[in-house]
This record gives structure tokens, C-alpha cells and sequence, in this order.
């Protein structure tokens, strides 16, 4: 499964098809395989644009009262000798250097464990920006898919990708666009998702195709593929929903995470991390 990645390309993309046909829609890039940088590279064929119109920059405010009343000269924050305790205003609970001084916690100020007021800040720069509306263009390039070759029945597997293709723009659009917290677009009426097939000659010509119809269309086009090319496990051929693989991560892998983890609950800095 792995060479699938490392020795397919777009004279021969049939070994990529057949364990990950989203990297061909959605590009893909081997840089991290053997190959490092010369590792197999797809351009995407779909691409979805959304473009912001009156655009007015805001700013971002932050500030904190804390409700102790904690001041930010009350104490020196120590790093405390016992891990679980974490940190001590008491020096002779605390850690100490190589000349016996007690080892402060990041900058020593009680803001490092979450107490005494933050001022007022104004970030010009984090406010985000306030639009009037916005348009989406989502484009799936059929010129594209015919640079992939597969070595047999190429017609037959890109209609199969120009199919999932479609089906991802009809999942997401049934979804909605909720970018994120107080970024939920919604279509203005009459303005929906319209899809149209753009002529050589650049004459576009509107079809109409559902999200049921884009499953329909989806599913047909894979029973259509040759047996070569079918989506398949251990010799036979995959069902909807079924899983190709299941991996495991290796023992040096999972060293690494917890090894990992044990390092990020002592609240080491980012830099040691």
C-alpha cells in the first residue's frame, strides 16, 4: 500500500487510485516518503473559493478582573519540587538551580497561573473584518483529470473521480458553511448553489444534479470500472462504507507519543517541546 504512494504519478496514477482516489481530487504531495521532495505529486482538480466583498477591518479586545482581587505584586511564582503541585510561593518548596536559588515559573508573575487582572489590549491586527456578502466559485477541472493516465480504461476512472468530485461539492453545500464562530453563511434567496458545465469555446451550459443524484451518478461510475481498477481488499471487491485498511502504529511510533506526552504534562515550554 505504501508504494501505491511512492511510484505512482500522472503517467501512471492506478496503483494511487486504487488506495486513495481523493488524493487525485484533492492533490496530494509524497514530500515526506523516500522520494522526500521528488515524492509523487498531484495537483487538485477541485478548487472553492470564497471571496469576502465590503470588507471593513475590526479589532480584537481582551482584558481580565480577576475575581480574588489578586494583585501582580502579591508573591513570585516558584516551580514546586513536587510535579503535582506544579508551583509554590513558599521557596523552600520549590526547585532550586545548580547554585541553590529557587527556579521561578516562566516569568515568576501570579499571570502564569492564571490569577491578578490582564489590562485592557486592543489587537488591530486579530479583529477579523466585517463583510457585506460573499461569493463562492467552486471549479473541478475536467482538463485536470484527462492529465492522469491509469494504463487501461482511463475515460471509465475519471469519470469515476469527476463523479466524487461532484459529490463532495453537494455533501459540503447540503452541510452549509459554518467557517467559524460568528462566520455561518447562508445563501441569499435565489442565490444557491447553480452548477454549469463551461464549453471549450467558454459558453457555459447550466445541468442540474442533486446530492441523491451525485451518489447515483458516483456509484454507478465505480461498478462501471474494470476489475483491475476496482476498490478492493485481500482480492475482493470493497462495499460501500467498508474499510480498505486498518493501521497500526509501530512500536517506535508509539514510543514517540508517549513519550511525548509525558514531556507536554510537566508544562515544559514550547521550545523544549
Amino acid at each position: 500500500m505504501g508504494k501505491s504512494f511512492t511510484d505512482s504519478s500522472i503517467r501512471n496514477a492506478a496503483p494511487l487510485f486504487r488506495v486513495c482516489p481523493t488524493g487525485l481530487v484533492f492533490g496530494l504531495w509524497d514530500s515526506t516518503g523516500p522520494k522526500g521532495g521528488l515524492g509523487a505529486k498531484f495537483a487538485r482538480v477541485l478548487v472553492s473559493e470564497i471571496v469576502g466583498f465590503g470588507a471593513q477591518a475590526g479589532v480584537k479586545t481582551s482584558s481580565r478582573i480577576d475575581p480574588a482581587g489578586i494583585v501582580t505584586r502579591a508573591a513570585q511564582i516558584l516551580e514546586a519540587k513536587d510535579q503535582n503541585e506544579r508551583w509554590t510561593v513558599d521557596a523552600s518548596l520549590a526547585r532550586t538551580d545548580k547554585s541553590g536559588q529557587p527556579v521561578k515559573l516562566k516569568s515568576g508573575k501570579v499571570t502564569e497561573v492564571n490569577h491578578s487582572n490582564v489590562p485592557p489590549t486592543i489587537d488591530a491586527v486579530a479583529g477579523g473584518v466585517t463583510i457585506d456578502h460573499v461569493e463562492q466559485t467552486v471549479v473541478l477541472s475536467l482538463a485536470g483529470l484527462r492529465r492522469l493516465a491509469f494504463g487501461e480504461e482511463d475515460v471509465a476512472v475519471r469519470t469515476v473521480l469527476a463523479a466524487l468530485g461532484l459529490l463532495a461539492v453537494l455533501a459540503a453545500d447540503s452541510r452549509g458553511l459554518d467557517l467559524r464562530s460568528r462566520c455561518l453563511l447562508v445563501p441569499q434567496e435565489g442565490g444557491a448553489l447553480k452548477l454549469e458545465l463551461v464549453e471549450r469555446d467558454g459558453k457555459p451550459a447550466p445541468f442540474e444534479l442533486d446530492l441523491d443524484g451525485a451518489i447515483a451518478l458516483y456509484s454507478d461510475a465505480v461498478k462501471a470500472l474494470p476489475d483491475a481498477l476496482q476498490f478492493k481488499r485481500g482480492g475482493e471487491r470493497l462495499g460501500s462504507g467498508e474499510t480498505l485498511a486498518e493501521l497500526q502504529p509501530s512500536e517506535k511510533l508509539k514510543h514517540l507519543i508517549v513519550e511525548s506526552r509525558k514531556v507536554a504534562a510537566t508544562g515544559a515550554e514550547i521550545e523544549e517541546l
